[in-house]
């Protein structure tokens, strides 16, 4: 699979290290994918004191999807590789190692012995990978699996209160995320509707929030939501793109309240946040982003 090839993720790398869509019914809020999520469900009103807020949330989502699939494939290939076929329909998983930076994990379940599909739990103690401490625990349905690439090709992780800690602040994670790959295009779809919280009382929710990488780039859709500001509506005007493995160009629409936009534009690996805050198709200021 190609995840870690993603121009989105590898944008978060270079530009953010460091950074710790539903329908409207008719009470004039946003269908919420979570009900962990405890904010404001109001279409969010966009302005110079908040585009850094979506504009950093839509990277931190996307880390977030790219972290965990990588987290999964990675632990699945494992597990079927130090495991030795069984003769009956199904074999059992247990397998522990220790993280990059410190602590363990330890993957249990189990697998039919045909077509490689089940549950495994994923089991994080103190698991330093480098950029965060992790503890809590993963849950790995696998729908389908694809034999000849030795890939997992439609699989969901879904986790309750799993505990990060980031740069000193503590995180907790509820949610799932639907991964499905086509291996004959390289075609990549995941929905998110995880939903993150710090200890400051943040929330920080994807909204069916969708990311797709094909050949032509990387494109997002759906929803993220702000305990404090509200709900924002997803869309791409032209596919994130890398050159020579450094995102390069691409923008992604960020949609609020009275038509407000703001957009993420990457110009020769810089990004710009461009702002039109009253909907008139004219941005009113632009400002460079810049690492908080």
């Amino acid at each position: 699979m190609h995840y870690k090839n993603i121009a989105i993720a590898s944008l978060l790398v270079t530009q953010l290290t460091a950074c710790g869509g539903g329908s409207s019914d008719s009470g004039g809020q946003i269908a919420i994918s979570n009900t962990a999520y405890t904010g404001s469900r109001e279409l969010a009103p966009l302005n110079t004191n908040n585009q850094a807020i979506f504009a950093e949330g839509v990277f931190i989502s996307i880390t977030n999807i790219t972290k965990a699939v990588t987290a999964v494939t990675g632990r699945s290939a494992t597990s079927k590789n130090q495991v030795p076929p069984q003769n009956n329909q199904a074999r059992s998983i247990d397998v522990g190692g220790s993280c990059p930076s410190g602590g363990t994990q330890r993957v249990i379940g189990e697998l039919d012995n045909i077509n490689n599909t089940g549950t495994l739990q994923i089991t994080s103690t103190q698991c330093n990978t480098g950029s965060g401490v992790i503890d809590g625990v993963l849950t790995i349905t696998v729908n389908a699996f694809d034999a000849a690439l030795q890939t997992a090709t439609d699989f969901t992780m879904s986790t309750s209160n799993l505990s990060e800690i980031i740069n000193g602040i503590s995180y907790s994670t509820t949610g799932s995320v639907h991964y499905t790959e086509n291996t004959s295009t390289g075609e990549l779809r995941a929905v998110s509707t995880l939903l993150r919280k710090s200890n400051s009382g943040s929330q920080l929710l994807d909204n069916n929030l969708q990311l797709v990488t094909n050949n032509n780039g990387d494109y997002l859709s759906g929803g993220m939501c702000e305990n404090a500001n509200g709900c924002v509506k997803l869309s791409t005007l032209a596919p994130f793109i890398a050159i020579n493995g450094t995102p390069m160009q691409g923008e992604i629409v960020i949609e609020g309240n009275n038509g407000g936009k703001l957009h993420l534009r990457l110009i020769d690996a810089r990004l710009w946040m461009g702002l039109d805050a009253n909907g008139d198709g004219t941005d009113e200021s632009t400002t460079q982003y810049i690492t908080q």
